[in-house]
Formats: C-alpha cells, structure tokens, sequence
C-alpha cells in the first residue's frame, strides 16, 4: 500500500529523518550554504512526492501474485473502458510509470496473439476458397446441364430452365408436324401407318367404329427382333439374321385357292416349310365341319419334297364343345402325318353375316383357349393366327399370349410387340409351282 496522502513528515524527527530517501544536507558545497528558505520548501517537497510515488516490496510482491487484479486495472485505464483506473478506484493510485513494464508485457503477449490468430484466419480463408473453386457444388434451386461433351456441369437458374425446356418443345412440336405432313403429303397417303409412327406405345388397329388404342402391357414378354436384321430382296421376299444367332426359316400356307401346286419346284425354290389348311367350319347357322379338298395332296407332295408340315383351320365355333369338336376333327385329319410345325386355329371375321360374329372378345377368348388345350393335352404344338384386329380387338391378348403366335401384318417390320414365332408379311408372292399368289412367312429361330 502506497503511504497515505495525509502523513505529515517531520523533519525535526529523527525517524522521519531516517526514512526519507535522500539527503538534503548532500546538497551543500563549499562555495554555496545550504538552501534556505522557500528554495529549500520546495526541494523537499518534490523529493518527498517522488518517494511517496513508489511502491514498496511487499507492495511488488502483491501485484505479481495478483494478476487478476492487474488486468482490471488495464481495462479499466483503456479508452475502451471509459476512464482510467484510479478515477474508479481511489484505492489504486500507484503511478502509471510502476505498472509500465507489466504491461508492456502484457501488450507483448496481446501482439502474439493477435498475430497468431490473423495467420489461422488467413489459413482458414485459403482453405474456404480452394474448396469452394475445386469442389464445385450445385447451386440451390439450379439445373445442371452438361455441353460440348465435357465433363464440367453448367448450371442454370430455374427461370432459364423453363424457358429452354418451353423453346426445345416448340420447337420439337413443329418437327413433328413437318414430319406428319411429310407422311401425309403422297399418293395415297397411309394414315393407319402415321399413326403407328405417332403412338408407337400403343397397337393401333381400324374397323367399323374408327381407329382403337391399345396400350401394351406390361406383363407380356417383348419380342428381341430389331428392324434393322431385316433384308428385303429384289422380288420382295424378307429375311432374318441377327449376330446373336437369331434367324427365320422361308415358309408358305395353302389351301384349295393356290390349285394344284408343283411342290418339287416349291422345295427347289427354298421354301423350308409349309403350313397346310386342314379344314374349316361353316359361317352358316349349321356350322359344318369342312376339309380342305385339296388336304391331302398338299400334306403328301411337301412331305415328299422335304418340305416341313403343319396345319391350320379356320375356327367358326361360337360355343367351346364347338370348339372341342374341331380340335377332335382336326386331330383325326393329321393321324397319318407327321408334323414339325404346330396345329393352328385361324381367327378372323371373314364375313359380315358370319355365325361368330356374335361372340364377345370374352367368349372368343374361351373358345380359342379351349382349342389351343386340347391340341396341346394330345401332345402337339398349339398356335393362334390373326391379323392386328383379330388378336387385339377379337381377343384378349393378355389371355392367350402364352401361345405360339402367328401374326399377319403386310409390311417390312413386325409390328407385333410381343414374343412372337412366325410372321405373314405378305399374301401377294410369287413361288415357282403355285399359279397366283401365295402367303409367305418367316419362322423365327434362336
């Protein structure tokens, strides 16, 4: 504790006289007495001011152990805190001269601080931006789209977004009518064959009551034929062939309406195999049961040239005993062949006062299920013919499509979605040994 300002020192006291620091007898000289009067007042006075000012050793000792208590006095004299120390405290008067040293120390340590902790900022700033131009994230509420074929993302807001997605389907829009008037532009223009074009998710197909959409299902299995493994020769006649092994066999139908055929000059001219009508029902209300007059000529002159049979007949059952009745007639027919290709039943509306007409697609469905099971319980193949309308529009394909399917579609593509075995693409061909035009098929094999 510094002395308290209200000591008086007594100079005529020896004691006092002793406890002062400095001497003021030391002043005389020979030359010149010992300062009197108010000269020496005012020495004595300054010596005593500069000795109370300076704090004692036990005083030093606090203030080292008190380090606390030196950092409030700190605070409290900086121009932050709003006034010194000593304004505050009237008990910390020990002058600014004392305190000096430690608090230069203090600084000191302040500086390194400051300093070490601008270095980390300045670390963690450079970090911040190498991430952020290495790492490139999206932006929020932003679409990335890759140009040029480069692996960099350019993003766009969602406003350019909208107006790039509006301008790509205007302009898509009017590819799609250049390219629908360019179908329509010809000579008999075939609108049937645009709209497949236009709706290829769907089996189009056209009778009485304008043109249906079927949507494919989901649960058939799709056909593995690509367009582009078809040929088309000069004459007109389509083959197969694909890098995976998948081929067609060249194949006809006939009836009594391509006569007596010359079947040794049809196996010369690489037709592999021949799907022969058995027979058919009547379209009248009797419903007769009919063979094919030409049957058994046909089935014996392609077996005798090599030629590999099967059989079809022509269905007019509106009941399934019907139905039962024809597999067993058909079933008698072929007793003395041999068959490699399957027996089929032949779906179509030939006729508009035909006796099946009546049929819904349920009840047709049932019918030719019940003929496919019985060929199948005697231990051959069973297989479904029809046009587009009639496997799509007479029956529920998704009834029967485990079947072997024939389809009949005049084109240069199959148009049927599904598994698929053999393919009718034409009824207008022209085969050494038949007068007139014959049906020519492809047998798909794997």
């Amino acid at each position: 504790m510094h002395q308290s300002d209200n000591k008086i020192i007594d100079l005529n006291n020896s004691m006092d006289y002793e406890d002062m620091p400095y001497d003021p007898l030391e002043h005389r000289t020979a030359d010149k007495p010992f300062m009197e009067g108010d000269d020496l007042d005012q020495y004595l006075a300054k010596e005593v001011s500069s000795a109370l000012s300076k704090p004692s050793a036990e005083e030093d000792k606090k203030e080292d152990e008190d380090e606390d208590a030196v950092n409030a006095d700190l605070w409290d004299a900086s121009p932050i805190s709003g006034g010194s120390s000593a304004a505050q405290n009237p008990k910390k008067t020990r002058s600014s001269s004392v305190k000096q040293p430690r608090r230069k120390r203090v600084a000191r340590l302040q500086s390194i601080l400051m300093v070490f902790l601008a270095l980390t900022t300045l670390c963690s700033l450079g970090l911040c931006l190498y991430m952020l131009f290495n790492s490139r994230t999206e932006p929020t509420g932003s679409n990335a789209i890759i140009e040029n074929g480069q692996n960099k993302p350019i993003f766009y807001s969602q406003e350019e977004v909208d107006v790039l997605m509006e301008e790509a389907a205007l302009a898509h829009e009017q590819e799609l009518k250049n390219e629908i008037m360019n179908q329509l532009s010809v000579e008999n223009p075939n609108i049937q064959e645009t709209l497949r074009w236009l709706y290829s998710d769907r089996i189009i197909y056209k009778d009485s009551g304008g043109y249906h959409f079927i949507p494919l299902s989901d649960t058939i299995g799709r056909n593995s034929l690509e367009r582009s493994n078809f040929s088309v020769s000069e004459n007109g006649e389509i083959s197969y062939a694909s890098q995976n092994g998948t081929s067609a066999r060249k194949g006809i139908d006939v009836s009594k309406f391509q006569g007596d055929i010359d079947w040794e000059q049809v196996a010369a001219s690489g037709v592999e195999f021949a799907i022969i009508r058995a027979g058919y029902r009547g379209y009248g209300s009797t419903g007769t049961l009919v063979t094919d007059e030409y049957f058994e000529h046909n089935m014996e002159g392609a077996a005798a040239n090599g030629i590999d049979i099967g059989v079809y007949f022509v269905t007019q059952a509106v009941t399934t005993d019907e139905a039962q009745e024809e597999a067993r007639y058909v079933l008698e027919l072929i007793a003395p062949y041999d068959l490699s290709y399957p027996i089929v039943i032949d779906v179509e509306n030939p006729d508009a006062s035909a006796r099946a007409n009546v049929l819904t697609q349920a009840q047709r469905t049932e019918i030719v299920s019940t003929f496919c099971d019985a060929i199948a319980e005697a231990g051959y193949t069973p297989m479904i013919y029809g046009n587009t309308y009639a496997l799509f529009g007479m029956l529920d394909i998704n009834q029967v499509s485990h079947y072997k399917i024939w389809h009949a579609f005049y084109n240069d593509y199959v148009y049927y979605p599904y598994e698929i075995q053999m393919w009718q693409y034409t009824d207008k061909a022209a085969i050494p040994g038949i007068d007139g035009n014959v049906d020519l098929n492809l047998w798909f094999l794997e």
